[in-house]
């Protein structure tokens, strides 16, 4: 079975901020940057895991109300009830900041694809200056 989606974030993170990213990326804001991203991405995560396990109401789309998107999870042994108004304005909002979202990341991505590693092996000689 694959990673899950935290894990994926998780791990993006983790390569992200390495010493060895972090010394050759040249953007001041690099670790803000992807503190807020990765902060975002687990947003995004958690709404869409929301969704997925949602209950949806269209009770009221003949009166022109919009649905309703319900989800309950057990919190810390008690229930947590979280109700959304999915209208076109809300649904549009939610695309806007998923595509926010992805140009952002996609940004990380073009500046991790710029930082050169040197993965050739090296010779105990080679490392030791001999």
């Amino acid at each position: 079975m694959g990673k899950s989606n935290a894990k994926k974030v998780k791990a993006f993170k983790t390569l992200a901020l390495s010493e060895d990213v972090v010394a050759k990326i040249t953007l001041d804001d690099w670790i803000t940057r992807v503190d807020n991203v990765v902060e975002r991405l687990h947003d995004e995560r958690r709404r869409r895991n929301g969704i997925l396990h949602a209950q949806f109401m269209f009770d009221f789309l003949a009166i022109g109300a919009p649905v309703v998107r319900t989800h309950i999870k057990d919190q810390d042994a008690a229930p947590l009830f979280d109700q959304e108004q999915l209208s076109s304005e809300r649904c549009d909002d939610i695309m806007v900041e998923i595509g926010r979202l992805a140009f952002d990341f996609g940004l990380l991505i073009a500046s991790l694809r710029s930082v050169e590693f040197d993965h050739t092996p090296q010779t105990p000689t080679e490392k030791d200056g001999n």
